[in-house]
């Protein structure tokens, strides 16, 4: 196939244009075949709490991978600004001297 490209994209947005049309029937064809599922993932006792996480994909171990990286999130975040936990950094930081005084005594 030839194509004629024009610098000031006379040809060459019109064959854009085309591929554009041609990608979007394709996706069209393909939408029936590749039909997403909505899976909800429930879990107690997460911060304290009781969730369910939504995830929208194609198969179940799609699913479960977004759910299992969401879950190592919450866990990442829990270790730093948990307030229960000795050990997260937010308690390690309250329960350090303060190296410098007060700005203000109010």
């Amino acid at each position: 196939m030839n194509y004629l490209i024009h610098s000031r994209g006379g040809f060459t947005a019109r064959y854009r244009r085309l591929g554009y049309r041609a990608l979007l029937a394709l996706l069209a064809l393909a939408s029936p075949l590749m039909q997403s599922a909505e899976f909800v993932f429930r879990h107690d006792n997460v911060l304290g709490t009781s969730m369910e996480i939504h995830v929208t994909a194609l198969t179940i171990e799609d699913a479960q991978a977004a759910e299992s990286k969401a879950l190592a999130e919450i866990d990442r975040l829990n270790a730093i600004f948990s307030t229960y936990d000795p050990q997260s950094i937010i308690s390690k930081f309250s329960r350090a001297p303060q190296k410098h005084p007060p700005v203000c005594a109010h």
